[in-house]
């Protein structure tokens, strides 16, 4: 975990020394429109970290909030998929 400028970079390493998996916390501007869509919806006004996850080559957006009095995460894909949605 690496952090500059106020921002979170995350690599993950596998034990034949690839990189399996990589995390960057970004700001919601940067992210697709597709994918931001669905994430102001579901923010619903709450701020929250966004951290883009590339894995297998794959762009995904993990986001964490805190709704009322309890934190809640979801993950969606660029084209705006949620894949993951935990409450």
């Amino acid at each position: 975990e690496i952090v500059h400028d106020g921002k979170t970079r995350v690599v993950t390493i596998a034990a034949n020394g690839m990189v399996e998996s990589e995390e960057e916390e970004v700001l919601l501007a940067t992210v697709p429109a597709s994918a931001q869509n669905v994430i102001k919806a579901k923010l619903k006004g709450n701020s929250g970290t966004i951290m883009r996850r590339t894995e297998e080559g794959k762009i995904f957006y993990d986001v964490t909030f805190t709704g009322g009095d309890k934190e809640d995460e979801f993950s969606v894909a660029e084209n705006g998929e949620v894949f993951k949605d935990e409450k």
